[in-house]
């Protein structure tokens, strides 16, 4: 995947507080031990780390696939996440956006993950932490695409 390093600690610090486990096997390229992590916790097996859920437990795996590119298990462990979360529409939409936004990156559409990214960062439901991070994954496009100017300005 284009990136993959940058991904990797992108979606360890969005998981920060509720995966700290997962944060720090991420953070030091441990990501196989992350993905291991992760699955063991679904399956109810390991010590729980932080206040875990299934949204958080899904889409962390998520991430960990795409960034190892497994994408159809990713595209999977999405899904599931998003079942996770109905009832919940404005997250759901937001939710939504940033996995296909980091989903179409990893198969190099570019265009397509630059519009997800650019409508998260205006729509002014997102998060701040989830901003930033759509701020970053433009910054990430631009520098991909030789486009330093627009990547600062991002």
């Amino acid at each position: 995947m284009i990136l993959s390093t940058y991904f990797a600690a992108i979606s360890a610090l969005s998981y920060a507080e509720r995966l700290p486990t997962y944060t720090s096997r991420m953070l030091v390229g441990a990501w196989p031990q992350g993905l291991q992590h992760l699955q063991q916790r679904r399956d109810g097996q390991g010590a729980a780390d932080g206040a875990d859920d299934e949204v958080s437990l899904f889409g962390a795996s998520g991430d960990a696939l795409l960034i190892l590119e497994y994408q159809e298990e990713a595209e999977d462990a999405y899904r599931q996440a998003l079942k996770a979360m109905r009832g919940h529409q404005r997250q759901l939409r937001l939710l939504s956006c940033r996995n296909t936004a980091w989903l179409m990156l990893s198969q190099r559409r570019l265009s397509a993950a630059l519009n997800c990214f650019a409508q998260l960062a205006m729509d002014r439901e997102t998060p701040p932490s989830l901003c930033g991070e759509s701020l970053l994954g433009k910054s990430l496009i631009h520098f991909h695409l030789g486009q330093s100017t627009l990547a600062l300005q991002t």
